[in-house]
């Protein structure tokens, strides 16, 4: 009789040891699941503000299209390349005489009065005789650098 009992006892501890065991495993399972789960969500979340980021650039992008195809209509013209031909390729046009003036001297005080001279503007150099301005102009054109 002690035998059966024994027996059922035994019998008994498998079968609680294997619920246990399914539990675990079973939780296991659950857990490995939930973790996949969060792991996929943050993906996509990821995923969403690329999205956005890429729309808002295809967007800015559409706009500076629109711009150069306006900007293309007024390339195309001969005003303005014969007005970029000028200006950055220092080209001129027939009977034009073109000066080169360094940009250091473009910035100096000097040639700021010089132009006041010019357009006719009062400066205390306005009582200069006409030799005088000669040879500063003669020294601006011909002298090696400042």
């Amino acid at each position: 009789m002690f035998e059966k009992n024994g027996r059922r006892r035994k019998i008994k501890e498998k079968t609680n040891l294997k619920k246990i065991l399914l539990v675990f495993l079973m939780l296991s399972f659950i857990a490995f699941m939930a973790y996949h789960l969060f792991l996929a969500i943050n993906i996509a979340n990821e995923k969403l503000q690329i999205l956005k980021v890429a729309q808002t650039d295809v967007a800015e992008l559409r706009i500076r299209n629109l711009e150069l195809v306006l900007e293309k209509g007024e390339v195309v013209s001969m005003e303005y390349i014969e007005k970029e031909a000028r200006d950055k390729l220092r080209y001129s046009g027939e009977e034009e005489t073109l000066f080169v003036i360094p940009e250091e001297l473009l910035n100096s005080e000097w040639i700021e009065q010089e132009l006041e001279l010019a357009k006719g503007s009062s400066t205390q150099d306005e009582e200069k005789g006409p030799e005088e301005i000669f040879q500063i102009w003669m020294n601006f054109l011909f002298s090696s650098g400042v």
